[in-house]
Parts: C-alpha cells; sequence; structure tokens
C-alpha cells in the first residue's frame, strides 16, 4: 500500500480547494418531503460488501485512511458512512454515501473532470479495494435529506437495518405498512425508522435503517404496557399489535434483517 500512501499525502490540501469550489456550484435534485425525518428524496449510494477471508481489518483500515485523508471529497464525492456487520445478512460493511445533487450532478461535467483529474489515484485506490473484497452489491436509494441521515449517524454506533422485496403489485402496500410501523414507534415513544426507497440496482423495493447508541439502547425494554401497545397499534392502522409482523409479511417476497455497528 505504500503507492497509496503516497497518493493520500495530496489529498487533504486538494480537499479543501475542492470544498470551497463546490460551495458556488448550484444544488440540484433537492426535493420537499412531509417528514424530513423518516423520508425523503435525496439520492444515496448503498454498497453491501463481503471481504476477502482475513482481508476485514485491512479492508477497514484501509476506508478509515481514505476517509482520513480526505480521498473521496477530493474527487467529489461525499464520505460513506460505514457500518460494520454485527449478525443477520452475508455482507460484511453496509457503505451508505450522500450523493450531492443528484444524478445531474454526480455524473455531470464538473465531477468528471474532477474525476479525470485524479483517473490515476481512483484507479490505484479502487485496485487496493478491490483486492480485498469477495462480493459488492450497489444500489441507489432514495431517502430522508443527508443532514438528517449524518447527523443521526454521527450520534449514534449501532444499526438496525431491514432489507425488503415486495410481492408483485404490492410495493405501495409495503410503503404504507413501513410508515404505519413507524406511526406505531411514535405513538409508543420510541423513534422511527428512516425509511429508504431503491432508485435502481437492486432487486430490493425498500430498506429502513433505525439508530442506537448501543446494543443496550436497541434491546431496552418496553416502557408501555401490552394493552397501550395495542391502542398505539390500532390507532396506526394495525388490527393488533400482535398483527404489525403478520401484516408485514403478507407483502413480501425476501426480508433480510442486521444489525450492524459504526466504523469512524
Amino acid at each position: 500500500m505504500q503507492g497509496l500512501s503516497i497518493v493520500l499525502n495530496h489529498f487533504k490540501l486538494i480537499a479543501k480547494i475542492f470544498v470551497v469550489i463546490m460551495a458556488f456550484a448550484p444544488l440540484m435534485g433537492k426535493a420537499q418531503s412531509s417528514n424530513q425525518q423518516t423520508v425523503g428524496n435525496d439520492l444515496y449510494q448503498v454498497d453491501m460488501i463481503r471481504a476477502v477471508p482475513g482481508k476485514m481489518t485491512e479492508l477497514i483500515e484501509l476506508y478509515k485512511s481514505l476517509k482520513a485523508n480526505n480521498y473521496f471529497t477530493a474527487i467529489g464525492q461525499q464520505p460513506p458512512m460505514i457500518m460494520r456487520h454485527s449478525q443477520g445478512d452475508h455482507w460484511d460493511l453496509f457503505l451508505l454515501t450522500p450523493i450531492e445533487g443528484g444524478y445531474s450532478s454526480h455524473y455531470g461535467p464538473q465531477k468528471a473532470a474532477v474525476r479525470q483529474q485524479f483517473q490515476e489515484a481512483i484507479t490505484l485506490t479502487t485496485n487496493e479495494l478491490n483486492n480485498r473484497i469477495d462480493y459488492r452489491e450497489q444500489l441507489y436509494v432514495r431517502g430522508p435529506s443527508h443532514e438528517v441521515v449524518l447527523g443521526a449517524f454521527n450520534r449514534n454506533d449501532f444499526y438496525h437495518i431491514e432489507m425488503f422485496s415486495a410481492r408483485g403489485g404490492h410495493y405501495d402496500d409495503l410503503l404504507k405498512q413501513r410508515q404505519m410501523e413507524n406511526d406505531f414507534l411514535m405513538r409508543i415513544n420510541l423513534n422511527p425508522n428512516m425509511i429508504f426507497t431503491t432508485d435502481f440496482g437492486s432487486d430490493y423495493d425498500m430498506f429502513t435503517l433505525g439508530f442506537y447508541q448501543n446494543l443496550q439502547d436497541y434491546a431496552k425494554p418496553d416502557s408501555v404496557t401490552a394493552e397501550e401497545m395495542n391502542q398505539a397499534a390500532v390507532a396506526a392502522g394495525f388490527k393488533s399489535s400482535s398483527d404489525i409482523a403478520n401484516y408485514l409479511r403478507t407483502f413480501l417476497t425476501r426480508h433480510n434483517d442486521t444489525l450492524a455497528v459504526s466504523v469512524k
């Protein structure tokens, strides 16, 4: 990794210059949502990565080094929010990267020119990463505002990720169920999950992301009675609190459930 280390030494100054330049670029693709805390239209890239056996530590340290040396900013990207698998799905790392300005900006001439300027460094970095990656699944999704998601990620260190594929003709039903469940959670004084819907790149239709301080925060006992939970479920549109999971399953062909911790 000596060649990569030499390249990274140049990025701190370059990143500062790029931030100044981009401050004057128009922000495109933003859309308002009725609830910016849990839904929205901001664009993200998702990478689910499985490391080569024995290379997990190297891969994590490489990502941390790239972030510390402002590599992502220098090539015109936001650094990814990185979550490490604890239990559940088959991936090792879950990267959630904000795409500023939408597709038109991300693939536009200005950022293309930046990437072209650093093509050698990008190629070297990509090779270093690929040497440590066995599997990668990538998709683009829409979700809550970048500011809200970044804030929640930085305040917390434990995450609950649920990936969903809807049955044919039941996409809208599944999305409504996710919103109903958030309504239920808020009625019993629990944090709702952020909802991300897929634009393209995967057969997953959507996923939800819950933020917690730690495992204890995630697993803390309910502070409401069974009757209060039932009343909250009915008010949110369910038959009862015991019906929430069964109602969700009627719309699914696939559901992957994962607990993860932060990589910062």
